[in-house]
């Protein structure tokens, strides 16, 4: 299990609205520090992933988390995630018992 702390709260919505593909960038360029700042875990084997998304004040709809994943996961697999090695991904969202938004990952390996 992977934890990575002091997310930022980025919902695919506001995220696909009409943002000029800079932000994006910025927004994937930040994310990409601060994961690696937490962790230097690759996943190199065929995998399923589930992320679980622990959120401060609104929860967002677990689907919106989608973009925040997707940038964690191109991360992970150092951009190496097409379907024969990222099999299947799960997003959940759940309210913070802390006063930090946060996210769980498991990655299971496939045999």
């Amino acid at each position: 299990k992977i934890v990575i702390r002091c997310l930022p709260k980025m919902s695919t919505n506001k995220t696909y609205e009409g943002k000029h593909w800079s932000y994006r960038s910025k927004s994937k360029n930040e994310m990409y520090q601060l994961v690696r700042l937490q962790t230097k875990f690759v996943i190199d084997k065929p995998s399923e992933i589930d992320y679980i998304f622990y959120w401060t004040g609104r929860v967002l709809d677990s689907d919106n988390n989608s973009i925040i994943g997707k940038m964690i996961t191109d991360i992970l697999t150092n951009g190496n995630d097409g379907y024969r090695q990222i099999v299947k991904v799960s997003y959940s969202s759940k309210k913070s018992e802390t006063k930090e938004n946060y996210c769980e990952i498991i990655v299971n390996e496939i045999s």
